[in-house]
């Protein structure tokens, strides 16, 4: 008897939480500026539970003309009516949807067939609303859509769609929407499908596998645009610096990887009355992975779009005529010690060649053709250069491209980078470390440079060259004597440090959390800085002045850059996020990755320990 009456109460207690669940509606916060108060009654005098964010989504589990039962994130109280917009508010209202692509299904289902898709710049007219779903009715077309695409409720149109529109083509037949071959519109992609218009008039999730790019069209409304070529390459001075900024993170905000090549102008276009980039992002390998509209005075991002899913990613040369070849240089004009970062677009990634002249006279070159298509240059001496780039394909057709820029003499030298050195660039070529060169023999004092900085000391004193100066004798006929050096360093500086190496890895992830950074030998003949470490306390990031270097000796490990929450090794320095090649030395400049702790704890650490302090001295 006590048996059924315990299951006929837990039949109720689920009955309600089903029937309070079945309730409950979504509601975005919606006030004039600040944040709305969550009271424990409903009363404006009842104790307040939490502030709730201004456009932060609630549960209401009970609606009422003045007051509204709510939950936000586990905890429970009211909020005034007038400061929720909700579902049941909807019906009879014309409002646009939220960011995205609205989706009206012929029936209340996701698995119905859709019946329209469109941005959110066009309008809806709600007709009902029930059970999560609003019956609505968008140019003739009625269906259901679900109605956590309504939360805003705006009454305003966005300033632009929110997808771009990609010319695609069928590699398979699929049912409902084509044959193979045929050209297809693709609306957006969504985990590992994209959405096709079929040739019954219904839009269809088919498999991302299914379709490859073959060109461009326009914006997401059914616009007819032939397949353009890019226009040009934003490089970027200080005009463009918004541009850039505002694109990159919303760009970041939901990219799969952390590495890609500088946005590239696909067109330009005349809407909102300026100026508007049609702009595309491109993997090191060249593959088109992500789109957007940027506004190019305000730097707003009017549009982004995401390209990752399709089967064959486009690539920029697909864009360009054979033998067609495009050069990008991050300035025209700079000045002596600035890096000049170029760019290729061609039709063939196959082999390309680098080589600069100044006053008719070559001073540069590739030995041979390679891989690269992206390069960098430090300038050394003042004058007028032309760059040219030579691309080559594997069936011997050539193509060739110059751009011509300025080193100016009369602009402020630029001796330090300000931030991470590259020993291998040029620069140091004639650079004295006593009786070598900075760049043959400089790697501890890169290393010292690099922990002096990221210890808050800057000025000419930092610098490599100053440092090399100041401890010539600690360069010996076998390297440098990095024990001596960093001795030498710490009374200079007033930190501490010691003369044996330290190789418990308890205290190296210790020492590092603690502040304290590590000047250490990578690999035979070569040193870098340790700087800190992982969350899990597995891993130590390293800044390598000549990674190059690394990678021709280094033994038993491997390095690696952190990826969507993942250690991806890397191995070649092209996989290195924000790698430069310097094409004049054929090396690789400075850059930071991670690699195993157990590897460095194995060589051995020198500490650059934390600096003393007037209250530290007078506690020992």
């Amino acid at each position: 008897m006590r048996r059924g009456m315990i299951a006929a109460v837990l039949a109720a207690a689920l009955l309600l939480l089903s029937l309070a669940a079945a309730l409950a509606e979504p509601a975005r916060v919606m006030t004039p500026g600040g944040p709305v108060k969550m009271r424990k009654t409903a009363d404006d005098k009842g104790r307040l539970v939490v502030s709730v964010p201004n456009h932060a989504v609630v549960e209401v589990t009970e609606a009422g003309e003045e007051w509204c039962a709510v939950t936000y994130k586990k905890k429970s109280g009211y909020i005034r009516t007038e400061f929720l917009r909700m579902p049941s508010q909807l019906p009879g209202r014309t409002v646009y949807p939220d960011e995205g692509t609205l989706f009206l299904y012929a029936e209340a289902s996701e698995d119905a067939p859709i019946a329209a898709a469109a941005p959110c710049s066009q309008a809806v007219r709600v007709l009902a609303a029930e059970d999560g779903w609003v019956r609505a009715e968008q140019n003739g077309v009625t269906g259901w859509a679900k109605s956590d695409r309504f939360t805003w409720q705006k009454e305003e149109a966005p300033g632009a769609p929110d997808w771009m529109t990609q010319r695609g083509m069928l590699v398979e037949t699929v049912a409902d929407v084509g044959m193979r071959g045929d050209p297809v519109t693709v609306a957006c992609t969504q985990k590992a499908q994209v959405l096709a218009l079929g040739e019954d008039g219904f839009w269809h999730w088919i498999p991302q596998a299914s379709v490859a790019l073959s060109g461009f069209v326009g914006i997401a409304d059914g616009g007819e645009e032939e397949p353009t070529a890019p226009a040009h390459s934003v490089t970027w001075p200080k005009a463009e610096e918004a541009a850039r900024a505002a694109l990159t993170k919303k760009i970041r905000a939901y990219a799969k990887e952390d590495s890609l090549i500088p946005m590239t102008v696909l067109a330009d276009r005349a809407e909102t009355g300026g100026e508007v980039w049609e702009c595309g992002f491109f993997s090191p390998g060249g593959q088109y992975r992500y789109a957007a509209l940027v506004d190019a005075e305000t730097g707003k991002v009017l549009l982004t779009a995401d390209y990752t899913g399709f089967a064959e990613p486009l690539r920029p040369g697909a864009l360009l005529d054979p033998g067609e070849v495009k050069l990008t240089l991050s300035a025209d004009v700079l000045a002596v010690g600035d890096v000049l970062d170029c760019s290729v677009i061609a039709w063939s990634d196959h082999l390309c060649a680098w080589s600069l002249e100044k006053d008719g006279r070559e001073i540069a070159a590739t030995e041979k053709p390679g891989a690269h298509f992206t390069a960098a240059w430090r300038a050394r001496e003042a004058g007028e250069y032309t760059l040219t780039v030579t691309v080559t394909d594997e069936e011997g057709i050539v193509g060739s491209v110059s751009a011509v820029f300025t080193v100016d003499g009369t602009l402020p030298a630029a001796e330090g980078t300000g931030g991470i050195y590259s020993q291998k660039d040029g620069w140091w070529a004639d650079k004295a470390y006593r009786d070598r060169s900075l760049e043959t023999s400089g790697c501890a004092i890169f290393a010292l440079s690099h922990a002096l900085h990221l210890r808050g000391h800057f000025g000419p004193e930092t610098e490599p060259a100053a440092l090399a100066k100041k401890h010539a004798l600690c360069l010996t006929p076998t390297g440098t004597n990095n024990e001596r050096l960093i001795r030498e360093a710490g009374k200079t500086y007033g930190f501490s440090t010691q003369g044996e190496l330290i190789s418990d890895r308890k205290d190296i992830v210790r020492r590092l959390r603690a502040g304290e950074l590590f000047s250490f030998s990578i690999a035979r003949g070569h040193i870098a800085l340790i700087c800190g470490v992982s969350t899990d306390g597995t891993m130590v990031q390293v800044i390598d002045s000549a990674p190059s270097a690394t990678y021709e000796r280094i033994q038993g490990s491997a390095l690696y850059y952190e990826a969507g929450g993942r250690w991806i090794p890397a191995l070649t320095p092209d996989d290195i996020p924000g790698a430069r090649w310097f094409f004049e030395t054929d090396s690789y400049g400075g850059m930071t990755y991670w690699m195993e702790l157990g590897y460095a704890a194995r060589r051995g650490v020198r500490m650059i320990g934390v600096e003393k302090t007037e209250e530290s001295a007078e506690a020992e």
